[in-house]
């Protein structure tokens, strides 16, 4: 989004290989680089950083939990956090990392209200994923017979327009935002495995494909006429989709075959699977159970990345802003 942010889609072939993940197409040197000294998080399922009341803490996140005993990070802003070298401790009494997000209210139209928790501060950096609950609850509206395919596809792009209003309206309160798009649950184990009985004239591929087009139609309307930043400033996306759909391109040991496959099917809810207040979390002593390999897997469960893929887009996020399209 944001310098120049068209010139991104024009690239993307050319990009799927080569992964300078870029949200501006514009600056070739950095001055005054900006490093936060404290995040603030907001989003959905993925920027969910868990309940500090349970017992291990924070250990219902929407990949595979930590137990007591375990330290390994397991959430993308965790790892974005500890690349700049900020605080990881959630239970401080002023912790570096701020999660607002919500396990249920987690759609673009909750995200204004979770950030009127937390007053804004100097040295801030503002961190918003978005799309992927709004993407989820419109395919599960399709699945079920609730809404067509083209009214998800419409209220879909108008969710990624209002992302990018959201975030114009944050620069009065952070001067640096980083946004992270929806990636594409196509060949995912949700796509290929969610009960399609309830829309009878849906068939599989159809909603895989609505899928992939609900996630390109959000993220287009997320950046289309966002306008340009200066240097050191403003607005910057980083591109999870196409960094998920070639994962296994990186030396981090997500296989090919681990693209599509997920370990913990407990994620999911029984009826509603957009609706996370019965869900049951799944450990690493679980997931071991499963499959010891988990953590060559893109999805921990039918939908959401497991540790390794957090860590990994951690750390491609960071390397992107610390790069020269970065502030």
């Amino acid at each position: 989004m944001f310098k120049k942010m068209g010139c991104q889609w024009t690239k993307r072939l050319v990009l799927a290989t080569a992964f300078t993940l870029l949200a501006a197409c514009g600056s070739s040197s950095k001055y005054e680089e900006f490093i936060p000294s404290r995040i603030v998080s907001a989003g959905d399922q993925l920027s969910y950083l868990g309940n500090s009341a349970l017992t291990p803490a924070y250990s219902d996140r929407f990949t595979v939990n930590n137990l007591a005993s375990d330290t390994a990070v397991n959430n993308w802003v965790l790892q974005l956090a500890a690349s700049y070298g900020l605080s990881t401790n959630l239970s401080a009494a002023d912790p570096a990392v701020v999660g607002t997000a919500d396990p249920v209210a987690n759609k673009v139209a909750n995200l204004e209200a979770r950030l009127a928790t937390v007053t804004p501060r100097s040295g801030d950096m503002l961190v918003v994923n978005g799309g992927m609950a709004d993407i989820i609850a419109l395919a599960e509206a399709v699945a079920t017979g609730t809404k067509t395919s083209a009214q998800a596809l419409s209220e879909i792009a108008t969710a990624g327009s209002d992302l990018q209003a959201i975030l114009l309206r944050q620069l009065s309160q952070y001067k640096n935002i980083l946004v992270v798009n929806a990636y594409d649950l196509k060949n995912s184990p949700y796509a290929s495995g969610r009960d399609l009985s309830a829309a009878p004239t849906m068939t599989r591929a159809a909603f895989q494909q609505l899928l992939q087009d609900m996630t390109r139609a959000f993220n287009t309307a997320l950046i289309r006429n966002a306008g340009t930043f200066a240097s050191g400033t403003g607005i910057r996306l980083f591109d999870a989709e196409t960094l998920f759909l070639n994962a296994n391109l990186y030396n981090i040991g997500i296989s090919t075959a681990g693209l599509s496959t997920g370990t913990c099917s407990s994620f999911a809810t029984p009826a509603v699977t957009d609706d996370n207040s019965t869900r049951v979390a799944c450990t690493t002593t679980a997931a071991a159970a499963l499959n010891s390999s988990y953590d060559t897997y893109l999805f921990a469960d039918t939908k959401f990345p497991t540790p390794a893929a957090h860590r990994f887009l951690g750390t491609q996020a960071y390397t992107f802003l610390r790069s020269v399209k970065g502030w």
